[in-house]
């Protein structure tokens, strides 16, 4: 039997990599109330035990651990924890009640014949009114006597046209000619300039709404920084940085992502392998980092410093990034 239940377990490990609530849920796009209430074990809070399981993998995998290991130890506490939710009998009506499956059938079924009683009604009712006028339209028709036919009129040429016509009588060798004007709609469109000034405020408002959990310099607007610089991963790798002054800041990075440092004077950046990274510095291209020319090596790990005189020992007193596979040792593993 565990000495501690699987939250506190999870939060310690959080805690010992010096994470906080606040970057794991920004890393694995989880909220902050449920990753609060899973650290507390407040399963009355929480969904389905299948979604719990999802949670707690993504956490896992964000902080470094083998989420099939903690399974594995912390089984029979999921089971119970999931039994002692409350149920609808006892007045739950919480975000984590999920009503039974035969009920949440039957009721589906009950819907559905409704509906389809319903429709039948609506559908005879509307056969039913449509075979009465047609009946007492052939009624009228044959009781009607004939009309006589009578010509219209055509209408002139200056009727059919919207606006009077011009005759250009200016040129004596040419016949008359009716020409009709046509109305030109115009829609105008705003300066460029002003376009791309209030698409430039745009977007710097929704960024200035974002915080800045995961300390990457984000909020800086064009110059106010020097540095901006790009990392794309190929393969879940650890990454281990400092903006600026702002805190030391260590997670794995997952495959896919991509992470954006913007500094005033120094971004200082670690991983654990060069091959499962891509990196862009500025508005250049895309390279591969391990052929970086910015790159050096600092205890082991591949390591960024920008620019190279921002070496101010950030990295000197801590222990080497675990090691991580390459992106095709990783896609073999994983199949």
């Amino acid at each position: 039997m565990n000495a501690q239940s699987l939250g506190e377990f999870l939060r310690q490990e959080r805690e010992k990599r010096g994470m906080t609530v606040e970057q794991i849920s920004a890393a694995t796009k989880i909220s902050t109330k449920i990753l609060h209430s899973i650290e507390s074990d407040q399963y009355a809070e929480l969904p389905a035990l299948p979604f719990v399981k999802g949670f707690v993998h993504s956490y896992c995998r964000c902080i470094g651990l083998d989420s099939e290991v903690v399974f594995n130890q912390y089984e029979k506490f999921l089971l119970d924890s999931a039994k002692e939710r409350p149920s609808r009998e006892e007045g739950h009506k919480g975000y984590a009640f999920e009503k039974r499956d035969h009920e949440r059938s039957r009721r589906l079924v009950t819907i559905a014949l409704v509906s389809i009683i319903a429709l039948g009604a609506v559908g005879g009712l509307v056969r039913y009114a449509l075979k009465n006028r047609r009946n007492r339209v052939i009624e009228v028709l044959k009781t009607e006597p004939k009309v006589k036919e009578v010509a219209l009129e055509k209408p002139s040429l200056e009727e059919e046209l919207e606006e009077p016509l011009e005759v250009d009588t200016k040129k004596e060798n040419h016949p008359k000619v009716a020409v009709a004007k046509k109305k030109e709609q115009r829609v105008e469109e705003p300066p460029l300039a002003e376009k791309k000034e209030s698409e430039e405020k745009e977007s710097q408002e929704e960024e200035d709404k974002n915080p800045d959990p995961l300390n990457k310099g984000n909020g800086l607007r064009p110059g106010e920084y020097q540095h901006k610089i790009v990392f794309k991963a190929l393969a879940n790798t650890w990454v281990r940085y400092k903006v600026d002054d702002k805190p030391l800041t260590r997670f794995m990075l997952q495959k896919g992502a991509i992470i954006v440092f913007k500094g005033k004077t120094a971004i200082r950046f670690q991983t654990s392998n060069p091959k499962s990274m891509m990196v862009k510095y500025h508005s250049a291209s895309y390279e591969p980092l391990e052929e970086w020319k910015q790159l050096q090596t600092r205890k082991g790990n591949p390591t960024v410093f920008l620019p190279k005189s921002a070496e101010d020992g950030a990295f000197a007193s801590l222990d080497p990034l675990p090691l991580t596979p390459n992106p095709q040792e990783e896609s073999v593993s994983s199949e």
